[in-house]
């Protein structure tokens, strides 16, 4: 059925759109982590405690919006859900100004971004299941995937190029990424109009009601691969994470704790894990199309192994005491983290329904993200209690090892998708 169906031109309008959502998202998530310091002296509070007020409740909250997202975009559809929250974005990224006066505002402006940002990440993968023939939704994914490190990349560059600027004026360097969310609503308006009388050729095939898919989804539930879907998810954020919290700090800091290397090495070398990040997103998407056929098996356990074995060898100084072959594992373990992230978007787009595909990719993406907040406080914790990187960077590479086991039964078990609609019919 699948090789019948012809899928319209302005579905590469759909990719483009929804690669400037991810950008978008990516550059708001990180935009506080480089002015935490100046944050927390002008608001009277510790370091720590502005971290949690501006990226760990994002987080928490992020999370369980992506998780309620899928459940808004099965009730209203993808479009006008998307469309809002990036409106809203919009609107709030333009208050920057007024929010920022003080802490609570900030924090209030953070838990608005964090629920409006949940439908922009979450609608990835409905979207490229309707749009996109199995044969490129590896490409997609991987495409769209990529937004995210580009975005935080790009946040980082802004802010610090503004913040030299403007002599430490954070509010002022804020307000410069306010143009990113405008070109967001820009480019969604523009697939919202090029798309207006086009439908997607599979939507038809599975379309139903909200009561049709919280019946497939009751079937879903029951499947092996679901738990295995999301598993897989929280094993690669939790790594992702947690490797991307603790590694600048690794490099930086002096012995014991860590490696000395100061924060300029830091920061150059941590750069090459967000670049790894959009490389084995691009690549990653290609290979499963293209190599592996749509198979994501033999991607997923390429990518865990060589995970685990390049966070693992951190540890050494062998290693670390040879830069050009530091980078190289820094790289390899940024490209490997993000393949497997490609990997399972690829899985969910490809073997679950569109009834419910929505529901499935941002219930696994939401509970990946609450998973990847544990695992940074777990990681935290070690270090603060042994006062060393190393055994985080042990559990790091175990917690990778461990995903070699979805990993190798992923594609085993079946998931039978007209079966489902049939008995939800």
């Amino acid at each position: 059925m699948e090789q019948t169906l012809n899928y319209p031109k302005s579905r590469w309008i759909v990719m483009v759109a929804n690669l400037i959502c991810y950008i978008a998202v990516g550059t708001y998530i990180i935009m506080l982590a480089p002015i935490i310091g100046l944050l927390s002296e002008e608001f009277g509070v510790t370091p720590g405690q502005m971290s949690f007020y501006g990226m760990g409740l994002y987080t928490i909250i992020n999370a369980l919006a992506i998780i309620g997202s899928g459940m808004l975009f099965d009730r209203f559809g993808v479009k006008p859900v998307l469309m809002t929250s990036v409106a809203i974005l919009v609107v709030i990224a333009l208050l920057m100004p007024v929010f920022s006066q003080t802490l609570t505002g900030i924090i209030i402006f953070r838990v608005i971004l964090a629920v409006v940002a949940g439908p922009v990440a979450g609608c990835l993968s409905p979207l490229g299941t309707a749009w996109f023939p199995e044969k490129e939704r590896g490409l997609y994914s991987g495409v769209i995937s990529a937004g995210l490190p580009i975005g935080i990349t790009m946040s980082l560059a802004i802010l610090g190029f503004r913040l030299g600027a403007t002599h430490g004026d954070w509010r002022a360097s804020l307000e410069t990424l306010t143009i990113i969310p405008v070109i967001t609503f820009i480019f969604v308006v523009i697939f919202l109009i090029v798309t207006r009388n086009v439908a997607p050729p599979n939507v038809a095939k599975e379309e139903g009601t909200d009561e049709k898919s919280k019946l497939v989804f009751s079937g879903i539930v029951k499947a092996p691969a679901f738990w295995l879907t999301i598993l897989g998810f929280c094993i690669f954020t939790l790594c992702l994470n947690s490797f991307t919290d603790l590694s600048p700090g690794y490099i930086a800091i002096d012995p014991p704790t860590g490696l000395g290397l100061g924060a300029s090495t830091a920061s150059f070398t941590s750069m090459l894990t967000s670049i790894g990040n959009i490389t084995g997103a691009l690549f990653a998407g290609v290979l499963i199309d293209k190599l592996f056929k749509g198979k994501v098996r033999t991607m997923l356990i390429i990518c865990f192994l060589i995970q685990a074995i390049c966070v693992f060898l951190t540890k050494f100084s062998f290693v670390t005491n040879v830069l050009p072959l530091f980078m190289v594992v820094l790289f390899l373990t940024g490209f490997t983290v993000m393949g497997s992230s490609v990997a399972f978007t690829a899985f969910v787009m490809m073997r679950f329904p569109l009834a419910v595909n929505g529901r499935v990719f941002t219930v696994s993406m939401g509970a990946g993200l609450l998973m990847g907040a544990v695992g940074v406080s777990v990681s935290s914790g070690m270090l603060h209690a042994t006062g060393t990187y190393q055994m985080s960077l042990l559990f790091i590479a175990i917690v990778a090892a461990i995903g070699l086991v979805p990993a190798a039964l992923l594609e085993k078990v079946k998931v039978s998708k007209d079966k489902l609609i049939d008995k939800a019919g």
